[in-house]
């Protein structure tokens, strides 16, 4: 997992923290200023090469893949210095509320509410970025499948904040129900 301070994950990650009234500040320093450490490291290259492949990866490249949450959270223990936050971040990331993430299958007793807004604006940044094997999905369609997903896969009170976010920046109007 890249730790990006400018990536829009980041931004859409920390405003929504913000407003639910969670710390976003500490999330976003460490984030900055531990940023070259954490991107240089030999098992973020690993991944990174097999992402890059085009086509199907194999169930060995899958493994390694999903195994980076796991190396992450030893990187930042050997560096030193995250926060209990951070490494639960790193953690779960990939984790939903169904039990169909990874690495630990946990279910919503057991992801806490940064874990959640997280992992819905990890996915909607993948969704929306450019991969070797696939062109970026347009916003909408990226917003859809969130809200596919809402209330099983991804906290539905995420998914909406985050509708609202990005309509705010996109200067849309939302439409309100009665």
């Amino acid at each position: 997992w890249k730790l990006y301070a400018e990536n829009i994950r980041d931004s859409y990650h920390a405003t929504l923290l913000h407003l639910f009234g969670l710390d976003h500040h500490s999330l976003v320093f460490e984030r900055s200023t531990r940023q070259e450490s954490l991107t240089d490291g030999q098992p973020a290259k690993v991944v990174n090469g097999i992402l890059k492949k085009p086509g199907s990866l194999t169930d060995e490249e899958f493994d390694e893949v999903r195994r980076h949450v796991e190396t992450g959270v030893a990187l930042l223990q050997e560096l030193g210095g995250f926060s209990a936050m951070v490494h639960r971040l790193v953690r779960s990331h990939h984790e939903r509320l169904d039990r169909s993430g990874y690495p630990d299958a946990a279910g919503p007793d057991d992801l806490p509410l940064d874990v959640r807004i997280l992992a819905v604006c990890d996915v909607y940044d993948a969704l929306i970025s450019t991969r070797v094997y696939r062109e970026a999905w347009p916003h909408e369609r990226a917003l859809a499948l969130l809200r596919e997903g809402a209330g099983t896969q991804f906290d539905a009170r995420c998914v909406d904040a985050l509708r609202v976010v990005l309509a705010r920046e996109r200067g849309e109007a939302l439409a309100v129900a009665v």
